[in-house]
């Protein structure tokens, strides 16, 4: 059930947010509003969007390529010795360079295709590009992005 928490401003003006739980049980606020009303609106809709499965954490886009790679999508991944090492070193010399400063969800397939067409420019075969591409799995998060 959303709720709405009374806040007092530095200007001392009093505001409210609307807070409702995520799917997994945590608090959230959906934001600061003038008035009770409009913060606990503010919350139902996005307690309607948990309920219905609609709902997206709004911070899972702004971790970095590079923290995801290594942290999340490196480490789920069932590989051999070898074919790990592979990915490694694919990651650290070709895509973390490029991509590793970017908040996941600022990569954009344009942005891919610039990586593409500067990795032909520096000589980097197609077959090669295509290659370093398909170190991933149909159901990765990253797919989208042909990593």
């Amino acid at each position: 059930m959303a709720w709405v928490t009374k806040r007092r401003g530095s200007d001392g003006v009093l505001h409210y947010q609307g807070r409702y739980r995520d799917p997994f049980g945590a608090k959230r606020t959906v934001g600061t509003y003038p008035s009770h009303r409009q913060a606990l609106k503010a919350a139902n809709r996005a307690e309607g969007k948990v309920a219905d499965g609609t709902w997206l954490d709004p911070g899972a886009g702004t971790i970095t390529f590079q923290q995801y790679a290594q942290d999340v999508w490196l480490p789920s991944r069932h590989l051999e010795v070898t074919t790990r090492a592979g990915y490694l070193s694919y990651l650290r010399i070709h895509f973390v360079p490029y991509f590793g400063h970017m908040p996941l969800a600022r990569i954009m397939p344009s942005t891919v295709q610039e990586w593409v067409s500067l990795a032909v420019e520096q000589g980097l075969a197609p077959r090669t590009i295509s290659k370093y591409c398909r170190c991933r799995v149909k159901t990765d998060p990253l797919a989208p992005l042909g990593f």
